[in-house]
């Protein structure tokens, strides 16, 4: 995004942030489409969203991508001792239970298994919470968290909508887009205050700025794009949130599939970006040239994350180590990325002086 008044430098970290966002919505907006194609929409469906989110973690990480490490799902979706098999060429090295269980009937019932000795053979793998459960619980067996919250898993399941099992659904999403927000932001602090500090560090060496000035400026945009990147994508997931809400309250299922599906997620961002250029308009920050640019761009951005993500999904399911979710999100990056620098050239020509 180029700002005409102020450093356009600057300008451009500012939905850095957000773009991680909507990467990372992207990554779950795909996950739950597979763990439907598996399972259905049944009650267990973030359970089944959880066990790919390991299997994506897993094979993402160093030995997963040079050392021919991998970690697949088991064929069968109700699996009651092993959900997931890691190998290493073609040889078994690994069994694991995934848990997203955070019910106390549900302890109570991994907790039975566990004395029975279903597990034996399986590392049990939890969700943040289910680990919390288990250890409170006294669970005596082992649980290594997976990195992943059950609120996320929740979420995600909702938007596909699933029959979630949760009597404050609600707050739970919202509490997972405060999450998920709070990280934009943080992730836009070390984009943001990186990208500054490479950017003008010619500027210090040079002589052009002192030290404090230079240190200055990468505090001030640290904070700026982590600002704008809460700010963006509190706005992104709660229009996606309420859209749901809304769908369902009319009983319009098509709007409702819209909203929690990858397309919808891509809007959303969409809707936050022109929201915020609107209100610049509306504050004078920017002219009516620079909000008709912007507008163009914000399109072509959205349509670049749609196109870029389904493509991306369909090059990364033919490329084992790739598979469809990264495929997913890196195309759409590159098509958000891509469709919002076209916009905005098309934007310039067509509100050009």
């Amino acid at each position: 995004m180029a700002i005409r008044n102020g450093n356009e430098r600057r300008g451009r970290h500012l939905s850095m942030g957000a773009l991680w966002a909507q990467s990372r919505e992207t990554a779950w907006d795909y996950l739950a489409q597979e763990a439907v194609r598996r399972a259905g929409k049944g009650p267990q469906l973030k359970g089944i969203i959880h066990e790919l989110a390991i299997r994506e973690r897993s094979n993402l990480t160093r030995e997963g991508l040079l050392s021919g490490v991998r970690t697949n799902v088991t064929r069968s979706p109700i699996a009651r001792t092993v959900d997931l098999v890691t190998t290493r060429d073609g040889r078994v090295i690994a069994r694991i239970q995934a848990k997203d269980c955070i019910s106390n009937a549900c302890v109570r019932k991994v907790q039975g298994r566990v004395a029975a000795g279903q597990y034996r053979t399986a590392s049990l793998v939890g969700t943040r919470e289910t680990v919390d459960k288990f250890r409170s619980a006294g669970v005596t067996k082992n649980v290594r968290s997976s990195g992943v919250s059950s609120r996320s898993t929740t979420r995600a399941a909702d938007n596909v909508g699933a029959n979630v099992p949760n009597n404050k659904l609600l707050l739970n999403n919202v509490l997972d887009i405060a999450g998920c927000a709070g990280r934009a932001g943080a992730t836009g602090v070390l984009l943001g205050a990186g990208s500054e500090a490479w950017g003008s560090f010619r500027e210090l060496r040079t002589g052009k700025i002192s030290g404090t000035k230079y240190a200055q400026r990468v505090v001030v945009t640290g904070v700026k794009v982590a600002l704008d990147s809460t700010f963006r994508t509190t706005i992104a997931l709660g229009t996606k949130e309420a859209t749901k809400a809304v769908a369902r309250t009319i009983g319009a299922q098509g709007l409702r599939r819209f909203a929690g599906s990858n397309p919808g997620t891509a809007v959303a961002f969409g809707f936050a970006e022109q929201t915020i250029s609107t209100f610049q308009l509306l504050s004078g920050k920017i002219d009516g040239r620079e909000y008709g640019t912007r507008t163009v761009q914000t399109a072509g951005s959205t349509g670049g994350a749609i196109g870029g993500a389904a493509a991306g999904a369909v090059v990364g399911s033919v490329i084992p180590i790739v598979g469809t979710v990264a495929g997913a999100v890196v195309g759409g990056i590159a098509g958000s990325l891509a469709g919002g620098g076209l916009g905005r050239g098309l934007g310039n020509l067509l509100f050009s002086d």
